[in-house]
């Protein structure tokens, strides 16, 4: 080859870099390249680090503290998750509907998925449910705020989001009640009819459930939680008519009864509605019981024991583990330990082969930790939560940062408790909790 064919071919790579750097800076370039890029180096860290691998079982130092901290924060000081707004007035619950029409499809739903971004199905169904009442924001308005990630002016809001892989529900609610002119209600201990008692009062609902499938990342069978849309009920064909931002296509799905309860059980059989204030009334008729809150987890509880006896395997584990969160919301610590117990020693006995440990259920339901550290076992704190930030290749999980900072500062360790508080800032700029404890400590961030 002579000099000057080879100056043209070198000319012309370097022509190609510097066109292909010009078409990378374009903002839908760039974040599509910046997604699959974080896709791979994910699948990497996973197959080498499975956290399937992970142990929850307690270590030698978790032994329990007696002792208890001279400032011991009260629950609600802790990061309450009651956020919802008191009644207008006492209500008087009513019955509305005798009985269910067989079907109900309620219309003006407006579709919305969760792709091109991480773990977007929080701000997705959010959306949809918010929508259905005419609001006209859209999903990244709400993961501003619900999932806002590590604060960076230069990074688009799909890698920023990456930082915070779960919305919890109440921070769904409290968005609802404190970014719109719409008000929301959280319950526990939901069943197939009161969904269709809500429907067909004209309420769609967002729940939580859980699920096997093979892992984006991992390439492996494991257990992952979701929220679902659920607008409509047929009794002759047994169906929810729920909207998936997951699935493609994931609009107006016929999903039957059995199913969804059986996957909804693993998130304690959690759900909310959001409403405008002027069907406040019709809603309150709607729930019935449900509107007292500690009746709901009383309920709940009666339901995850009567499971605890009559199931097994993973389904026995979430049962207990549905005990424990129970006994959480009802501020009794020392059973809530109990039950966490026994559902952790019956996660290390779980057949791999059939279902394998959804080690992921701390990421959504961090219970164990409340139940932990009133009990007081701070030991148990921090080895849990430690356990839980080796699950996941960044370590994003801010409850786990501010809980482990929570058992280090009541042990004593002030210096290992500020730089958990700062991490979990840092993870989530909207976390208050840590936040304050900053503030308490004289610490600026």
């Amino acid at each position: 080859m002579n000099q000057r064919k080879l100056i043209i071919i070198i000319s012309i790579i370097i022509a190609a870099i510097l066109i292909g750097l010009l078409i990378y800076q374009i903002p839908i370039v760039k974040s599509t390249v910046n997604w699959r890029y974080d896709q791979l180096k994910t699948r990497i860290y996973y197959y080498f680090n499975p956290p399937e691998d992970v142990s929850f079982a307690p270590q030698e130092q978790d032994v329990l503290i007696t002792a208890t901290p001279s400032s011991t924060p009260s629950p609600t000081e802790a990061g309450s998750e009651s956020t919802e707004l008191p009644p207008t007035e006492t209500p008087t619950p009513t019955p509305v509907i005798p009985a269910l029409p067989e079907s109900v499809i309620l219309e003006d739903v407006v579709y919305i998925h969760q792709h091109e971004r991480w773990d977007y199905c929080a701000p997705a169904n959010l959306t949809m449910a918010l929508k259905y009442w005419g609001w006209t924001g859209n999903r990244d308005q709400i993961a501003n705020t619900i999932k806002p990630g590590v604060y960076d002016p230069d990074a688009d809001i799909v890698k920023q989001s990456k930082s915070d892989p779960n919305v919890r529900p109440y921070e769904m609610t409290s968005y609802v009640i404190n970014e719109t002119e719409y008000s929301a209600i959280l319950r526990f201990g939901g069943d197939v009819e009161l969904l269709k008692k809500l429907i067909a009062n004209g309420f769609p609902i967002v729940i939580e459930l859980g699920f096997y499938d093979h892992s984006a990342f991992t390439g492996k069978y494991s257990w992952i939680g979701h929220y679902l849309f659920i607008t409509g009920y047929d009794d002759a064909e047994g169906v929810f008519i729920v909207q998936d931002s997951y699935l493609i296509p994931g609009e107006n799905l016929r999903v039957p009864y059995d199913e969804i309860y059986n996957k909804w059980r693993s998130f304690n059989f959690i759900f909310f509605v959001i409403f405008p204030l002027d069907r406040q009334q019709a809603l309150y008729d709607s729930l019935g019981e449900y509107l007292d809150p500690d009746w709901a987890a009383r309920h709940a509880m009666e339901i995850a024991k009567q499971d605890a006896e009559e199931l097994s395997g993973v389904d026995e584990f979430f049962a207990w583990y549905n005990i424990g969160t129970n006994h959480v919301k009802l501020d009794e610590y020392y059973d809530a330990a109990i039950a966490y117990d026994q559902a952790y020693a019956l996660y290390e006995e779980l057949d791999e082969s059939e279902n394998p440990a959804p080690y992921r259920i701390i990421w959504y339901q961090t219970g164990p930790y409340w139940a932990y550290y009133y009990k007081p076992n701070y030991y148990r704190v921090i080895s849990l939560a430690t356990s839980t930030m080796e699950t996941h290749s960044t370590a994003p999980f801010e409850e786990s940062y501010y809980w482990r900072g929570m058992a280090y500062e009541a042990l004593g360790k002030t210096d290992e408790a500020i730089a958990d508080f700062l991490e979990a800032v840092r993870l989530n700029p909207n976390y208050i909790s840590p936040q304050l404890k900053l503030d308490n400590l004289g610490v600026d961030n």
